[in-house]
C-alpha cells in the first residue's frame, strides 16, 4: 500500500487489498476507512474492522496488521502539508458516468465511516459539507459521446467535484484534530 491512489499501481493494489469486485466497491470501502480516521475513530484497529465491515454487510478482507497499516497510510495522507489525499477513484481513461458513480460510492463510504462518530456531525464545517456529500451520493453524468462542448463541460464539472471531495475531507480532518473533544481521541 506505498504507491498512492493517483496511480494505476496504488489503484490496482488497492483494490487487491480489499478484494473488491469492481471499483464501485473499492472506492466504498476507501470511502468508509477515510471517514473513520477523519472522524477520529481510533478504537482498536479490530474493533473499527469489525464495524466498518459489519456498517456493509461484510466479512473482512483485510487482516487487522493490514488495516492499521492502511489507516496510518490515510492518516498520513491526510495530514501531509502537500496535501497528498486523493479519494480512490478509477482511471481517468475511464468512462465519465463510471467515474461520477464512483466518486458517489466513495461519497456513501466516507459518510457512513464519519457516521461512526456521530459527535464530529456538531463541527460547524459540516453545516454546508455533509449535505454536499450526501447530494454527490446521487451523482450522475451524462454518458460521454455527447456534443464536444457538452462533453468538455461535464469532464470539468466532474473535476470540480473530486477537487471539492478532496478539500472538503482535508477541512474536516484539520476542523476535526483541532477539537479532540469531538474526537474519540488520537486518529
Amino acid at each position: 500500500m506505498t504507491q498512492p491512489l493517483s496511480t494505476p499501481e496504488g489503484r490496482l493494489a488497492w483494490r487487491r487489498a480489499m478484494r473488491a469486485h469492481d471499483e464501485r466497491e473499492a472506492a466504498e470501502m476507501h470511502g468508509l476507512l477515510t471517514g473513520l480516521v477523519v472522524g477520529g475513530d481510533d478504537r482498536a484497529p479490530g474493533a473499527a474492522l469489525h464495524a466498518a465491515f459489519r456498517q456493509l454487510g461484510g466479512e473482512a478482507p483485510i487482516g487487522e496488521a493490514t488495516f492499521g497499516t492502511v489507516l496510518d497510510a490515510l492518516r498520513r495522507e491526510l495530514d501531509a502539508e502537500m496535501f497528498d489525499f486523493m479519494p480512490y477513484l478509477p482511471a481517468d481513461e475511464t468512462p465519465r458516468a463510471e467515474r461520477a458513480a464512483v466518486l458517489a460510492a466513495w461519497c456513501t463510504g466516507f459518510l457512513a465511516g464519519l457516521a461512526h462518530n456521530p459527535a464530529i456531525c456538531g463541527l460547524p464545517e459540516c453545516d454546508e459539507i455533509l449535505p454536499d456529500l450526501a447530494a454527490i451520493t446521487q451523482a450522475a453524468s451524462a454518458p460521454d459521446g455527447g456534443d464536444e462542448a457538452g462533453e468538455e463541460e461535464e469532464e470539468q464539472a466532474l473535476m470540480e467535484l473530486v477537487e471539492y471531495v478532496r478539500g472538503a475531507v482535508m477541512l474536516l480532518r484539520q476542523a476535526a484534530r483541532l477539537r479532540p473533544d469531538l474526537t474519540a481521541g488520537s486518529a
